[in-house]
């Protein structure tokens, strides 16, 4: 049995990244007037387990978690009806969970088969200020973005010896996730009318995943340190989309239902994007690790 901790230095560029610098969904008649942002890097670390049993098979499981993902965002809406540019701005600090459960068969002492579960989540909340429907001011808009990504992963693994007790492997495994992001907001307004709307869209997540690995074990302690590189790439693909509103605005003037139809316009560009859509999800970096061995 091993058992140590793990950690990574990650960069990520996440598939939702669009929604947030302005580049998708805007309703008919909005344009959008450029944008820009900033997306830094994050620690992650976490507990690494592996069992392995009947000679051939191996059990591992390893946890990360992070909350230094850090995104600021800024860009223009233009509303040619009334010949202006609202600016938005969005800052996120995002928390990430991620969960690798594997069973792996040993066919040689050069290389191996594994299949898995992977669980990926997401938290993040925001607090943005927006333009009030009259576009007379602003109004504080409390956010909540959640996404829950549960899946399978089958793949392969070649360990090549460099030197003694130095080893460098490398894997590479195809990937399969189902998605589910909610997007729910509430704005409350000094006239007493109020605003609440909670987005569901679902994905069919493909992708693959890879990294190579230098290890080396320190036998006089029983443990192996390994530093290496990994990328995993996704391609999300819309299944369903879901929205419920819950709007009083002016004694439920037509803004309520102006409204309404916009985002019934952002739903039907949702569900109906075509295949260049850039749903990508990109997330990569250095691995650190060290692994205690013992019998039990």
């Amino acid at each position: 049995m091993s058992i140590g901790p793990v950690v990574w230095y990650a960069w990520w560029k996440p598939f939702l990244l669009d929604d947030f610098t302005g580049k998708r969904y805007f309703p008919n008649g909005y344009i959008n007037a450029g944008s820009g942002y900033k997306f830094t890097p994050s620690f992650l670390y976490g507990p690494a387990v592996s069992l392995g049993f009947l000679d051939r098979f191996r059990l591992s499981c390893v946890f990360i978690y992070g909350d230094g993902y850090h995104m600021k965002s800024r860009y223009g809406t233009y509303y040619f009806f009334r010949d202006e540019t609202y600016y938005n701005t969005h800052n996120l600090k995002i928390t990430k969970y991620d969960l690798d459960a594997t069973l792996s068969y040993i066919i040689s002492d050069n290389f191996s088969v594994f299949g898995g579960f992977k669980y990926q989540r997401y938290k993040y909340p925001e607090t943005r200020i927006v333009p009030s429907l009259d576009f007379t001011g602003t109004n504080i808009r409390r956010i909540s973005y959640q996404t829950r990504a549960p899946g399978f992963g089958l793949g392969a693994a070649v360990i090549i010896p460099v030197a003694d007790a130095l080893n460098l492997s490398v894997n590479f495994s195809g990937l399969y996730l189902r998605s589910t992001t909610a997007y729910s907001f509430k704005e409350a307004y000094l006239s007493g009318d109020s605003y609440w709307m909670k987005e569901v869209g679902k994905y069919n997540a493909c992708g693959g995943n890879t990294g190579i690995t230098l290890s080396y074990k320190i036998r006089s302690i029983n443990t192996t340190i390994s530093v290496g590189f990994r990328y995993q790439f996704l391609k999300y693909i819309p299944a369903d989309y879901s929205e419920r509103i819950d709007a009083t605005y002016f004694g439920k003037t037509p803004y309520s239902y102006l409204l309404d139809k916009a985002y019934a316009q952002i739903s039907e560009r949702r569900i109906n994007m075509t295949p260049d859509d850039r749903l990508y999800d990109h997330f990569y970096g250095i691995t650190l690790m060290a692994l205690y061995s013992f019998e039990i």
